[in-house]
């Protein structure tokens, strides 16, 4: 129980952090990134979103995921952040209509998240961020998806309603 290491950061950190390989790995709200060793607690980068006019910090809400060399974010920014896990630097960002929250899911090749006052769930292609498929809710989300099985992932809403959709296209399962 005796203090390890610790990491000063620019404001709260509110999302759960994301172990990988040497590294831990979390975003806050300060609006970075950061990676650290998990041995040494050495700062190894820290990405910084771009905000917006809203959230000009672009805080980062929710926990990040990690996958196959690439770290994922979404930010109060409305941006969905795919970056090189070595070094930090940005592989590829895509805008929402609104807050991304909830911790995205990777599964495979396959980024899922869910933007919260958007109503929408997106799947991805996880290495390139082209859009797979998007589902609109019938009401605002906050926590991510989570995978059922090998073919379907689970979201849940405000209205109370829990929505099953096929990985495969995004239709509601029946």
């Amino acid at each position: 129980g005796h203090l390890r290491w610790q990491v000063k950061t620019g404001n709260i950190m509110h999302g759960q952090p994301v172990i990988s390989g040497e590294k831990v790995i979390a975003g806050g709200f300060d609006g970075r990134v950061y990676a650290v060793d998990r041995g040494t607690g050495r700062v190894l980068w820290k990405f910084k979103t771009v905000g917006n006019a809203y959230f000009r910090n672009g805080e980062i809400p929710g926990a990040v995921a990690a996958s196959d060399g690439l770290v994922f974010v979404g930010g109060r920014d409305y941006n969905i952040y795919a970056l090189l896990e070595d070094t930090g630097t940005g592989a590829w960002n895509v805008r929402t209509p609104s807050w991304v929250v909830g911790q995205p899911l990777v599964i495979d090749e396959e980024l899922v998240v869910v933007n919260s006052d958007g109503a929408m769930v997106y799947s991805y292609n996880a290495k390139s961020g082209k859009t797979n498929w998007e589902f609109k809710n019938s009401y605002n989300m906050f926590a991510g998806a989570r995978a059922l099985g090998t073919s379907h992932v689970v979201v849940a809403g405000l209205d109370g309603r829990i929505t099953i959709l096929a990985r495969e296209d995004g239709v509601v399962a029946g």
